[in-house]
């Protein structure tokens, strides 16, 4: 029932979603507490909600699930008389039956994707591996061999960057303006696109500037091949006959082929069978651009995607459509910071701040003490050529180094003040 539930909210057009998005909430509390419990029904009816081609706003799916999963708590799906005695004990041993034969089907299919590591490294050999294999692809972002994950909600910027790492990797950009490239990769760029036209990828690539050693896989409505053992034979014939060794797959959503997305064992299993499987392709870099959940900070599904990753990219936006960046791994942490978007070179830019610009806030700060915000854009604008966005980014760091102080007043009113300085007011 809930199958059909979901089927019918994903193919319903804007003006039926109402409806159909409070059938799917009743629905996922009438199952509370049979297969789950309240936060699960409405966490995964938020999801589907938040994936809907037309979603409502966060406010709105909020109230219209929390309300309807309550309701149908109040009517719980019924216990199905006779479930005691021997039909009790046959679903139990049916239930066992099923979960053996998946654990022997696991792992047929890990002795089937089983390559042997390195044996036992003791210290000596630890040093001089280290030593002579560890290198930066980009500094700080992806070593010689690096698993990557672009997080971000809708229309934040996660193919733009995705191709300026393409750029990096292939002509030696440096990545977001900053990031330098030690070594780009000798082989191709391939990018598995589930998503957007072919039309429209190849004009990004103009724009960005991809003029070589990239190209494309059009998966927009065909097969999935990562869906099966016949199409994961494909792709890696492909990737090694074209000499690929980096892959950008947009999105980790549209690729994984899963029953269940939340669960941790089962994205693991399918994360090392993908990883493998690239590794025996030669493939150096894999980056996965994935669709935030709720919160806009973490990807949708199990969490275990991102462990398994080695850098976090997280893009995030505001009501006045300025972009952030946080950049979160083993060997690098960038907390978060405005972007630029640079329409010359059609990408997005860490945003930098000078001495100068320093010292122009701290003069208009003492000069003019009760400046609102709004005014001091303004003054900012006219004084440099560059968004107010590396305003906000001197301001983030001043306070982050503990010169600037941050307070919130009623309606949400913001007071800035320098220490020892008269303070001005956001309005």
């Amino acid at each position: 029932m809930l199958k059909a539930l979901e089927n019918t909210f994903m193919s319903t057009p804007e003006g039926g979603r109402d409806i159909a998005l409070n059938k799917l909430a009743f629905g996922y509390g009438q199952a509370v507490p049979a297969l789950h419990t309240e936060a699960d029904a409405k966490r995964l009816v938020r999801e589907f909600a938040d994936s809907h081609p037309n979603p409502l706003s966060d406010a709105e799916i909020k109230t219209k699930v929390t309300r309807s999963v309550e309701d149908g708590m109040a009517t719980p799906w019924p216990i199905p008389k006779g479930a005691t005695g021997s039909d009790l004990e046959a679903e139990v041993a049916r239930i066992k039956l099923k979960r053996e034969a998946e654990r022997l089907v696991h792992e047929e299919e890990a002795a089937a994707q089983w390559v042997a590591p390195m044996g036992f490294i003791n210290t000596e050999l630890m040093a001089e591996l280290v030593k002579n294999k560890t290198k930066w692809c980009i500094e700080g972002i992806a070593k010689e061999v690096s698993r990557i994950a672009i997080i971000a909600k809708r229309k934040t910027g996660k193919t733009t960057l995705a191709l300026d790492l393409a750029k990096s990797y292939t002509q030696g950009t440096p990545f977001l303006g900053k990031y330098e490239v030690h070594n780009r990769i000798e082989g191709n760029v391939a990018f598995l696109s589930y998503d957007m036209e072919l039309a429209d990828i190849q004009q990004w690539t103009v724009k960005v500037g991809l003029k070589e050693r990239f190209g494309t896989y059009d998966l927009r409505g065909q097969a999935n091949p990562f869906a099966s053992a016949i199409g994961r034979e494909w792709l890696e014939e492909e990737l090694k006959s074209n000499n690929v060794q980096a892959v950008i797959i947009d999105s980790y959503g549209d690729a994984f082929p899963g029953q269940n997305a939340n669960d941790n064992t089962e994205v693991n299993n399918w994360l090392l069978e993908v990883y493998t499987m690239f590794q025996r392709a030669g493939v150096l870099q894999t980056v996965f651009i994935a669709h935030a959940g709720w919160s806009g900070e973490n990807s949708r599904g199990a969490s275990t995607f991102e462990d398994k990753q080695d850098t976090l990219i997280n893009l995030t936006s505001n009501e006045a459509e300025e972009r952030f960046i946080k950049i979160k791994g083993r060997n690098v942490g960038l907390e978060k910071t405005p972007l630029v978007f640079d329409s010359e070179l059609h990408r997005l830019a860490l945003v930098n701040v000078s001495q100068d610009e320093e010292q122009w806030l701290r003069e208009v700060l003492d000069g003019q003490p009760d400046v609102k915000r709004t005014e001091l854009d303004e003054l900012w604008k006219k004084s440099f050529s560059t968004t107010k966005g590396r305003l906000t980014s001197l301001i983030a760091r001043l306070e982050g180094e503990g010169q600037l102080e941050i307070t919130t007043g009623k309606a949400n009113r913001k007071s800035y003040r320098f220490t020892n300085r008269k303070i001005f007011v956001n309005h």
